[in-house]
């Protein structure tokens, strides 16, 4: 099997000299973080001052010089373009250009970037598959008139065809036909073109798709709505050297880090096909025993692991000192013994092998028993059980809302608190919510184990994040008023009014049923008690909620209603 490296060139221009476009580094933003949930081997996102001429030839330049013959090149353009061509004939690779943010508009040809400039980058990239898509004919504007000075017009689809090398699998994809213009959705801030484009490749479960099965359904959606909004026809076009081609999709989920695809060029792979991987020995053994389906050495080696790892934190605790400034130290070391097997669950729940995770995630458990005989500082005390913690939290946020509700159940598992003396679920206990290592200050152990920056840093992240939020949400609205389940959602959610919009259109109704066993009725009458109760002057937690509390209690009382 082909293991390849995929190449990403992104480039939008809103910022003209003469005048500005609205939506093309959207764009090129929602190419590039859609494909970054891939580890890129280049990936640059070029967007208007960075997007000078010799900024985009410099990027393909850089991928001639790491490319291999398996490995597949994506260029995405948004921007202006044209040919200088007469209206009656077709140009060729030096009388078409695409327009770079610092052309001279007294010498537009010398300043901008022809085909064949493109071209000869492209024939020293040195990799089989190469997609080409050009958002290049905006309708109206200075600049339109511009370029239309001197017998400039539009790109034809024809002239496109000129950056084609028939010897390999090449498409290239114009956003509109002749005669036409590419439009711009401005309630999305995006060109119509790209959004479905986007949305149409993100839905597939493939990680590559013929181009022929997803290219008319982008078509239709993008000529059916141009025409409902500006009653004007769009009608994206894609020229291909092979009848084989495949698109690569957009992860609906957030795939593991440094990883490379399995481009299987001639056929679409399965869900066993997967990746060559750069990263440690131990998560390179995960990934061949899931690509050869390798299910019972893969269990043997989860058993094997969660033993070993018990066996490594108790012995971390044992040779305790029992001084107060050891505690810290104590825990990081049995944080390193213990975050393998978070990495090994993350695989498997990424790969969907959920049947191995859910039938071996009880064994956890007996973390839990490494609490029993000891004595000292609360903090040393508890650290199987956060450790446990931030193996369930990260158990809820790489499975995702989506899954099956089985998947769920051991959640529901009860544990004996031996501070309070009673059972309950282990998804309503206080040792999983307020770890006393982080001093019961929840926030802070939630930015430990997820830290800000890495969301900030990984933008394409934050759907994932926000899914999370919503499911801790879900929980804690499910729970009565005495649930010491902390609303760290507030966290995560930028506007809390989406819960409301999603309750009440049914989005968490599956959720709510098969998992929470429960009514969207009762778990609604639930979380206003006790956002109420939030709202009360007499109750406080560790940081101030009580605005974003307020906002989504109006907008659930308006649900309610």
């Amino acid at each position: 099997m082909k293991t390849g490296r995929i190449h990403l060139v992104s480039i939008g221009i809103d910022e003209y000299q003469i005048e500005n476009l609205e939506c093309a580094c959207n764009d090129a933003k929602l190419i590039f973080e859609g494909y970054s949930k891939y580890n890129l081997e280049v990936r640059k996102l070029l967007l208007n001052s960075d997007a000078k001429r010799i900024d985009i030839l410099k990027s393909l330049t850089e991928i001639s010089k790491k490319s291999r013959p398996e490995d597949y090149l994506i260029f995405f353009f948004a921007g202006h373009g044209f040919s200088a061509a007469d209206e009656k004939s077709t140009g060729n690779s030096e009388s078409c250009f695409i327009v770079p943010y610092d052309y001279d508009s007294d010498s537009i040809e010398d300043s901008s970037i022809s085909f064949k400039d493109i071209k000869d980058k492209l024939s020293n990239i040195n990799a089989d598959y190469k997609l080409l898509i050009f958002d290049s004919c905006y309708s109206g504007g200075a600049l339109r008139r511009e370029l239309k000075k001197g017998k400039r017009r539009d790109i034809k689809v024809e002239e496109y065809n000129e950056l084609l090398n028939r010897e390999n699998h090449e498409a290239i994809i114009s956003a509109c036909d002749n005669d036409e213009s590419s439009y711009e959705d401005h309630i999305n801030k995006h060109g119509f073109f790209t959004y479905y484009f986007y949305h149409n490749l993100e839905k597939s479960n493939s990680k590559l798709i013929p181009y022929k099965t997803i290219f008319e359904e982008i078509k239709e959606a993008v000529k059916t709505k141009v025409h409902e909004v500006y009653n004007k026809e769009q009608n994206p076009q894609c020229k291909v050297t092979n009848e084989d081609f495949k698109f690569i999709v957009f992860p609906k989920d957030i795939p593991i880090e440094k990883t490379e695809l399995s481009l299987t060029l001639d056929r679409i792979p399965s869900n066993s096909e997967r990746i060559e991987i750069s990263i440690t020995d131990f998560e390179r053994g995960i990934l061949d025993d899931i690509e050869n389906n390798r299910d019972v050495t893969l269990e043997i080696n989860l058993k094997n692991l969660i033993s070993n790892s018990y066996k490594s934190v108790k012995n971390e605790m044992d040779i305790f000192d029992g001084n107060l400034n050891s505690i810290i130290p104590c825990y990081e070391k049995c944080r390193q013994q213990f975050l393998p097997i978070i990495k090994f669950y993350e695989y498997l729940l990424l790969y969907d092998k959920h049947k191995i995770a859910l039938k071996n995630v009880r064994w956890m458990m007996q973390f839990f028993d490494l609490h029993k005989n000891r004595s000292g500082y609360t903090a040393y005390t508890e650290i199987p059980s956060t450790l446990l913690s931030e193996f369930y939290m990260k158990y809820i946020f790489f499975l995702g809302s989506n899954s099956q509700e089985k998947m769920y159940i051991p959640l529901f598992d009860s544990i004996h608190n031996r501070y309070s003396n009673y059972s309950e679920p282990l998804i309503n206990s206080s040792l999983i919510w307020h770890p006393e290592v982080f001093h019961r200050k929840t926030p802070d152990y939630f930015e430990y184990i997820f830290p800000k920056e890495y969301i900030i840093n990984n933008p394409i992240k934050k759907h994932q994040f926000e899914e999370f939020g919503e499911i801790i949400f879900l929980f804690y609205s499910f729970f009565n008023v005495e649930s010491t389940i902390y609303p760290i959602f507030t966290h995560y959610i930028d506007d809390l009014s989406y819960i409301s919009y999603k309750l009440g259109i049914g989005q968490y109704d599956n959720f709510i049923k098969n998992v929470l066993k429960t009514d969207k009725t009762t778990l609604l009458d639930n979380a206003i008690k006790k956002i109420e109760l939030h709202l009360d002057s007499s109750f406080r937690w560790d940081f101030d909620v009580r605005e974003n509390f307020r906002y989504l209690y109006n907008h659930l009382k308006k649900l309610e209603r």
